[in-house]
């Protein structure tokens, strides 16, 4: 497995973070459905932002634009791979802090009491306590941004 950049940064306990392989046989990995975030990365005039939505839900671009002011597109594969350079396309974990970025989190997923999130590839399932989720997101700003798609 792999060493991501996101996890020398940050400081979780065993009993708050598990690592676990996405393929598991379904009697060893829970249905986690609205518990598993995704990244979408944000392009802006002057940079980029995480947005952090369930993995069900639609980021409504629209809404976002209005809340923060600013016009917003989705990051090209090529500027996601310049930005997370030890990440797999599609597999960016949701610590944008790690890599200088703001993050956004939808409100939907701040009070969780269990986190799932891919682990920097397509092959580590990533499980965190909702306690140390929001201490990972301790700079997000929350919004109402997405959807059930």
């Amino acid at each position: 497995m792999p060493i991501h950049c996101w996890r020398r940064s940050i400081s979780l306990s065993p009993s708050e973070a598990r690592l676990g392989p996405v393929g598991s046989p379904p009697d060893r990995l829970p249905q986690v459905g609205e518990l598993l975030v995704k990244s979408v990365i944000l392009h802006h005039e002057l940079g980029y932002v995480v947005a952090v939505a369930p993995s069900t839900h639609r980021v409504e671009l629209d809404t976002l634009q209005g809340l923060l002011n600013q016009r917003l597109g989705l990051a090209t594969e090529n500027e996601i791979a310049e930005l997370f350079d030890d990440c797999e396309i599609g597999a960016i974990p949701p610590v944008g802090a790690a890599y200088g970025l703001a993050v956004i989190i939808d409100e939907s997923v701040a009070h969780l009491a269990d986190v799932y999130f891919e682990g920097g590839d397509h092959a580590t399932l990533v499980r965190v306590t909702g306690g140390a989720f929001r201490r990972l997101m301790k700079d997000a700003h929350p919004f109402r941004f997405s959807r059930h798609a």
